[in-house]
């Protein structure tokens, strides 16, 4: 599948994406149209690029800037569809944003609108998720002065746990398919580098090229755990050949993260060398620039001196003259007196 060159979707937008377009891949049926509804879409239309054959449609509290009529202004927790109106309803790293009291009302409302089944995936409390997070909050803080915006709801909201969402299909007596992917030493020391390049032009294209070779390279073969993302596909209406074709896609070999971060190891390192020599020429540029404006403020407090330097001059020739004046004034009077007592007038 290709992508216009701005469009590219992140690593994190294919860990998400590419896997749970293979799940579905082999449940598309060739003679009809099968409808998905992506839920919390935001402005993404990516799943559509991968699963060309279905029908798709995308639902959000807010619309995209381009109207499109496949998208839906929606709040999430009120459907505008009937029931059982769409054959799969997908919520892609949604889940953890909904506030913790209305989950369960946010997978009633998916499993409503689904005919065959539900897709919920995105990050769970599990093991190293919620720490990994922090950690990657922070470093967006240091650089930025500000929290990462989604993972702040992330912390704010509190992850939801694994179990709520195996209760919930239990209990409308569903079949689950679960799947971990996306190893969290991999998917942290991606989403780092892609913080450390959010704005800078050059560094985004090293971390696009980067993102498209774990895309095409290691994303199949990366769950080895503990793992960032879970997925959990409710079925209501499922063929016996179509479970076995979902558990089959399922089962790929699985690399180690430190077999991934070392392939990927020289194009991370090259990325973050240029990032360095960018920060170090925007710190020579700012010093540069401090020097410039402490020179232009020699200047005027050069200027500023000399001008009151004259001022005092003058000031002290006024005086000068003054003094002259009164001496002057001072001798006349004494020359006066004299002449009054001369002529006997005082």
């Amino acid at each position: 599948m290709k992508f216009e060159e701005n469009q590219l979707p992140s690593f994190d937008q294919h860990q998400r994406y590419q896997v749970v377009a293979q799940m579905l891949q082999p449940l598309l049926e060739q003679k009809k149209k099968v409808t998905v509804l992506e839920v919390g879409a935001n402005r993404s239309t990516i799943l559509g690029d991968l699963l060309p054959t279905a029908t798709l449609l995308y639902s959000d509290i807010v619309l995209p800037d381009t109207p499109s009529t496949h998208f839906v202004q929606a709040n999430a927790l009120a459907l505008p569809f009937q029931e059982q109106s769409v054959d799969f309803v997908l919520a892609l790293d949604v889940f953890e944003h909904i506030e913790h009291n209305s989950r369960a009302s946010f997978l009633s409302e998916l499993w409503r609108v689904a005919k065959k089944g539900v897709l919920v995936a995105g990050p769970f409390n599990t093991e190293g998720v919620r720490d990994a997070e922090v950690r990657i909050n922070g470093f967006y803080r240091a650089l930025y002065g500000e929290d990462h915006p989604w993972l702040k709801e992330h912390i704010e909201n509190g992850l939801p746990c694994c179990d709520e969402v195996r209760a919930f299909f239990q209990s409308a007596q569903a079949g689950v398919v679960e799947y971990a992917h996306g190893s969290l030493k991999v998917w942290e020391r991606l989403l780092g580098i892609a913080i450390m390049s959010e704005h800078h032009e050059v560094l985004n294209r090293c971390i696009r090229d980067i993102d498209l070779w774990y895309a095409k390279g290691f994303l199949k073969n990366d769950a080895s755990p503990p793992c960032y993302r879970h997925f959990f596909f409710g079925i209501k209406e499922l063929a016996d050949e179509e479970r076995k074709q979902l558990s089959g896609i399922l089962n790929e070999e699985i690399l180690t993260s430190e077999d991934i971060l070392l392939q990927l190891n020289l194009p991370i390192k090259q990325m973050e060398y240029a990032w360095i020599k960018q920060e170090q020429q925007k710190l020579f540029l700012s010093l540069h620039e401090r020097e410039c404006a402490r020179d232009k403020r020699l200047e005027s407090l050069e200027a500023s001196v000399s001008q009151v330097s004259h001022a005092v001059q003058n000031v002290s020739h006024a005086v000068q003259n003054v003094s002259h004046a009164l001496q002057s004034l001072a001798d006349s009077l004494s020359i006066k007196k004299k002449i009054r007592r001369l002529f006997g007038l005082e």
